[in-house]
């Protein structure tokens, strides 16, 4: 015993650990899978020596209360770097443990302490648990099962070297490596013992598969045991080495009996050595331990290890595959009677489990589907019946698992179809009795389908995609369903129970026994053959099972939780509705009436929102009752509200008298009475709710209910009466309109009534234009209670332009010195629409009467314009328009002022500059004369009458359009019109300049396009003065060349023209035209005519030169062919043969006599 076992213990305070014990939540102590299976009947406490047991149906599982390792201090570090104490597993140098001379650090001691003699102190509680049926084992949950390996050899504490190996092991295991459980091998760890199958025919009845058997395989019997051993090739003591590992392995051996364990040994080396001492060295250990080469490894020290490491743990994979499958064929080798189905389950089940150990899951479903099959043939024995339902849930559970982890998703839900169609429609038998049975089976039921869901979520978060159709919420809420039923039916049996009285039997005849078999009853494991028990244990067993039975909705309200949020994700949007409904009856049920009532709230708001009102009227009596129950006086007076709407909830007519009667002691500060005959309460409850009211009415309560938002029995509606006209002046008379009725048969009374009129702005803190109050207001469901109101503009709120809207409704009970003062409320929006009835009669709360909004607008000024017959100006000059504003005001008036601006509402804002007096451009102004603008801007003129501004808006338009047309062509020397001229060729351009007014045009320029070539004297057009009137034509021409190289759209430029009007000896105006563009394509050629002299005479030979330019990259032979004309002589060639070279030029020289044009040349080009 270490020295820390010998210390002296302190026996702990059992009160302490049994309050720690009932803090802990149920998910504390089961495993996540089972975690809503579980329901805590009672609590005791067996303290064993370090430990504290929980005790359980059919299995012990010990619950643990960490209390830390005791007596154990550490100390921090007092400097860091060489010299400082850290720790010697890691080297770190934090909480550094120096008791007892270990010399470790937190971490690394939490890790390292059971393998080097320290236990911690465990203490436990026995939990006295009611299970529905057996659940799930926790070592088959797992979807790939580890296999088991002991490593032994490694003295992790003294020797570093030793602790990363073991690390290397076993910390941050990956997905990709091999799963195996490497666990450190002790002194004290026993084998389970090895023993002869020798089944005898009175044991085949017995059970299916037994609970301790596939234990054995993942926490007792490893697959391989490896043994470290330092030793190097070259050891000076390599012999004394040798026979050290050879006892330890004749050990090990004697302690596994007949199992077949693989052993193997992992030697760690240090150095390397010639490979001829290393293979003589290998043949004689091996020889002398009795092992083959295969099972002798070497592992190198240093830093490639881990990679070492991982090739180990593929070798020792392997070993492990061999030593699943010699258990796998002595399995199959033993005999089995077919007349025995419990035997063939429990060997395909055996098969299965030691398949998954063997990572063969293929196998193992086929194995686990066989196992099943054989379940689903058993004859149904009465008695047998909760074991085999046990056992085929658990292979169906396995089943789907491994479906699942095999991506086939439709299999798994075509198994969980077929596993429903088989079990769950069986009879629920009748044993141990009728009524126990039937609640067995809807808990083994409802376990199923949350088992599968939990598996579907698990599949769903690995990367499968679930539709609304299917979903892990279906399933959710298909086990919260039978969980339901149970519920009922053990409140059913528990109400109609004759066990008043009766003392829990001693011995617990539930106690599990120590050998028992998967689903098994416990009080029949000591019954030979599996049989029934004696009459009395049966009897004492069917009273322990009706004791403890009690109903857990708790489960339920989990379960319905998760299936909501599934339905939510999913976008199943009405289940989820559904799911808050049956949430809300289960915290009724176990008195949680807030969540209840917040539930109730809020799916009346949705099915009143949806227009699905049957289920409203349910809702409204259960959430009335939660309000009742809880003493909230604005939820009971809300809900109230809502069941006097006889319109809609016609159903609650009798109840009419009572709620108002409520409603009434309410306002008076008395409590309500209860007026629904289904709330099903006791007198104590209720006096235990009169109580709650009288406190909460004990002091001042304010409550405020929003009408439209819960459909009200009132409906109200607010309109202007304005004959007809949305937009209002000042000193107008408006008339309001407020219309109330009711849908309740009684009439309903009300101390004051308020409504606010506003100006629609959201100023924060601005005051209501207008607030009427009307008090001691009537509202009966015979007639419409109308109220009118005038309303007088004054001329002070109608400055500018407003929008007038009632800003809200307000009808009062009680006052702000009552004990009770509420108020129900509508806002603007809800008054501003019309409520329609099925009626025939026609309501003046309809929407067809008055206006809801009216437009406030500042009276006009009484002025008249003339004077804007001047219809059109020119674009650049400065208009000048004559204005004549006649007053038609009847007071008196003490100043006019003139505003002029832009519009900001048109479009081309930027085209319009004003000239002042000053000649200067400014954007607005407040006196002038004289205005020249191609547009007109609105003008506003002001005038004040006694202290009281109005004004009036002209909106004056001139239609503008540019002082000349512009029309330009291109001419060749002949004078033709060109369409598209060609590159490199003397040209013509003819621009055609039409007056659009009598005008004075001073000069004319022209601004030539970038690609093209013109003379600088070409460019200016015109130099004199010249007069033209309207729709006279300028045409100025010049010469033109474009010396492009590509074919492509050329610009001709600008024309600049200096013009005035006519009738004005100033303001010159400048204006920019563009000429347009013209699409200019290449030629191979160029062919100029030019003759010999300037001048010509008739019957005299004239020489004419043809130039001919080569503008192609290759050479060209020509052909030249010149056709005369009728009037021309000639003398040479008529055709001729040439060539000319790349961008050469070749002349051609003609001499004819004649005046008329040149005579036709043909050209014939071949490259």
């Amino acid at each position: 015993m270490s020295v820390l076992e010998s210390s002296s213990r302190t026996m702990v305070d059992v009160h302490h650990i049994l309050g720690t014990a009932l803090k802990m939540s149920v998910s504390d102590v089961v495993s996540p899978m089972s975690i809503y299976n579980f329901e805590i009947v009672t609590v005791t406490l067996i303290y064993v020596k370090g430990y504290f047991w929980h005790h359980s149906l059919n299995s012990y599982a010990a619950i643990e209360i960490k209390m830390g390792h005791q007596n154990l201090w550490f100390s921090h570090p007092r400097k860091y770097g060489p010299g400082s104490r850290s720790c010697r597993v890691c080297s770190n140098h934090h909480g550094l443990i120096r008791k007892y001379g270990l010399n470790m650090c937190r971490r690394c001691f939490r890790e390292y302490a059971s393998d080097i003699g320290f236990r911690k102190d465990w203490e436990g509680v026995e939990i006295m648990i009611r299970m529905d049926s057996d659940d799930i084992p926790e070592v088959l949950v797992a979807n790939r099962q580890n296999q088991l390996m002991f490593l032994t050899g490694l003295d992790v504490v003294n020797n570093r070297s030793h602790a990363a190996v073991f690390s290397a092991f076993t910390v941050n295991r990956e997905v990709d490596r091999p799963p195996i459980n490497f666990v450190m091998l002790n002194g004290t760890r026993t084998f389970c013992e090895s023993r002869v199958h020798q089944q005898t025919v009175s044991d085949f009845s017995r059970g299916f598969i037994r609970v301790n058997w596939f234990k054995k395989y993942v926490s007792e019997l490893p697959s391989v045991i490896v043994l470290f051993a330092d030793l190097n090739w070259d050891h000076p003591s390599w012999n004394e080495k040798a026979t050290e590992c050879e006892s330890k392995i004749s050990s090990l051996r004697t302690s596994l009996g007949n199992h077949a364990t693989r052993i193997c040994i992992v030697l760690l080396q240090q150095t390397q050595v010639d490979s001829s001492l290393a293979i003589e060295r290998t043949a004689k250990l091996c020889q002398l331990c009795q092992l083959p080469t295969k099972q002798l490894f070497v592992l190198p020290i240093g830093e490639r290890m881990f990679s070492s490491v991982l090739r180990l743990e593929t070798a020792f994979h392997e070993l492990a595959q061999a030593f699943y499958q010699q258990c796998l064929k002595s399995i199959r080798a033993r005999s089995i009677p077919n007349n025995f189905s419990n035997l063939i389950i429990r060997q395909q089940f055996k098969l299965a489990f030691l398949s998954e150990l063997r990572q063969d899951t293929h196998t193992a479903l086929r194995h686990y589907k066989l196992a099943y099959q054989h379940c689903t043939e058993c004859e149904t024995v009465d008695s047998q019946i909760f074991e085999l339902r046990a056992v085929a849930g658990l292979l169906n559970y396995k089943i789907c698992q491994l479906l699942f982890f095999h991506s086939a998703a439709f299999e798994a839900l075509a198994q969980q179809r077929r596993h429903n169609n088989v079990f769950f429609c069986l009879p629920p038998g009748s044993y141990p009795s009728p009524a126990t049975a039937s609640i067995e089976h809807l808990l083994w039921k409802g376990k199923q389908c949350s088992l599968f869901a939990n598996l579907f979520e698990r599949a769903v978060m690995n990367g499968l995609v679930a539709v609304s159709t299917q979903h892990p919420g279906m399933y959710l809420q298909a086990a919260a369903y039978y969980y339901r039923q149970a519920n009922e039916a053990i409140t059913t049996l528990n109400v109609s129970s004759q066990l008043t009285g009766f003392v829990y039997p001693s011995p617990d005849p539930l106690l599990p026994a120590a050998d028992t078999f998967y689903g098994q009853r416990p009080w029949r494991a000591a019954a030979e053959n599996g049989g029934l028990s004696d009459p009395e244990t049966e009897k004492n067993a069917l009273v322990a099972l009706e004791l403890r039975c009690t109903p857990n909705h708790d489960r339920c309200i989990v379960l319905l939780s998760s299936a909501m949020s599934q339905f939510k994700k999913y976008k199943c949007l009405r289940m989820q509705r559904y799911m808050m409904l049956l949430l809300s009856d289960e915290y009724f049920i176990t008195g949680q009436y807030v969540k209840a009532l917040q539930f109730a709230s809020h799916l009346i708001w949705e099915c009143r929102r949806e227009g699905f009102i049957q289920p409203i009227t349910m809702l409204l009596l259960r959430a009335l009752v939660c309000a009742f129950r809880m003493a909230d006086v604005k939820e009971f007076m809300m809900l109230s509200m809502q069941m006097l709407n006889l319109r809609t909830f016609p159903t609650f007519a009798p109840l009419v008298e009572q709620i108002m009667a409520n409603i009434e002691l309410i306002r008076q500060g008395f409590p309500p009475r209860i007026s629904i005959p289904q709330a099903n309460m006791s007198l104590d409850e209720v006096e235990a709710c009169q109580h709650l009211w009288k406190a909460a009415l004990a002091e001042r309560v304010f409550f405020s209910i929003s009408a439209p938002r819960i459909d009200a029995f009132i409906r109200a509606r607010v309109a202007f009466l304005n004959n007809h006209m949305e937009t209002v002046h000042a000193d107008s008379l408006i008339f309001l309109m407020v219309a109330l009725s009711s849908y309740c048969t009684k009439t309903v009374f009300f101390e004051k009534m308020k409504i606010t009129v506003s100006d629609g702005s959201n100023e924060a803190g601005q005051l209501p234009l207008y607030e009427f109050i009307e008090k001691n207001v009537e509202i009966s469901s015979r007639k419409e209670t109308v109220k009118m109101y005038k309303m007088s503009l004054p001329h002070s709120c109608c400055a500018t332009a407003r929008q007038l809207m009632v800003n809200g409704l307000c009808l009062e009970m009680g006052s702000v010195h009552s004990f009770v003062y509420g108020t129900l409320d509508w806002d603007a929006q809800s008054l501003s629409y019309g409520t329609y009835d099925n009626s025939c009669m026609n309501s003046i709360l309809d929407a067809c009467v008055g206006q809801t909004t009216l437009k406030i607008e500042p009276r006009e000024a009484y002025f008249r314009l003339e004077g804007t017959d001047q219809s059109e100006a020119l674009l650049g000059e400065i208009a000048t328009m004559p204005l004549l504003f006649i007053c038609e005001e009847n007071s008196p008036i003490q100043r006019i002022r003139l505003d002029w601006s832009l519009d900001a509402k048109e479009e081309m804002v930027g085209t319009l500059v004003f000239v002042n007096e000053e000649n200067q451009f400014v954007p607005n102004g407040t006196k002038i004369l004289e205005y020249k603008s191609s547009q007109i801007p609105p003008f506003k003129v002001s005038v004040q009458l006694d202290d009281i501004t109005v004004q009036k808006r002209f909106l004056i338009s001139l239609r503008s359009r540019p002082p000349f047309d512009i029309n330009s062509k291109i001419l060749a020397i002949n004078n033709d019109i060109v369409e598209n001229p060609l590159a490199e060729t003397n040209f013509f351009i003819r621009i055609d300049i039409t007056a659009v007014a009598h005008v004075v045009v001073s000069d004319i320029s022209w601004r030539p396009g970038t690609e093209m070539e013109v003379d600088k004297d070409d460019k200016i057009l015109l130099k004199d003065e010249i007069c033209c009137l309207k729709s006279d034509i300028i045409t100025v021409c010049s010469p033109v060349r474009f010396p492009m190289k590509a074919e492509k759209r050329c610009n001709l430029g600008e024309i600049y023209i200096r013009w005035r009007r006519n009738n004005l000896l100033e303001g010159w105006v400048l204006s920019q035209l563009s000429i347009g563009s013209i699409l200019v394509k290449n030629s191979p050629l160029s062919v100029e005519a030019q003759p010999g002299t300037s001048y010509l005479i008739v019957r005299t030979a004239i020489p004419i030169v043809f130039t001919i330019r080569n503008l192609y990259n290759k050479m060209i032979d020509l052909q030249l062919t010149l056709e005369p004309a009728d009037m021309f002589v000639f003398a040479g060639n008529k055709k001729d043969y040439s060539h000319t070279f790349i961008f050469s030029r070749r002349m051609v020289e003609l001499i004819g006599r004649s005046a008329d044009q040149y005579p036709v040349f043909f050209l014939i080009g071949m490259t």
